[in-house]
């Protein structure tokens, strides 16, 4: 391999890390969304009951 095509392969792998790594923290956030959601029912529910 040349320099050029070993420079090229290296920055796919990391474009490739890059989305991997891109991916799982858009997992994280829908789970925090998700919880957030489910959190704010909880209150809605136990104010509900309060009043």
């Amino acid at each position: 391999m040349t320099e050029v095509q070993k420079f090229r392969s290296s920055e796919v792998t990391e474009v490739q890390k890059f989305r991997s790594y891109r991916s799982s923290e858009v997992q994280k956030l829908q789970k925090l969304q998700k919880l957030q959601k489910f959190r704010s029912s909880e209150v809605a529910e136990v104010t509900g009951v309060a009043e």
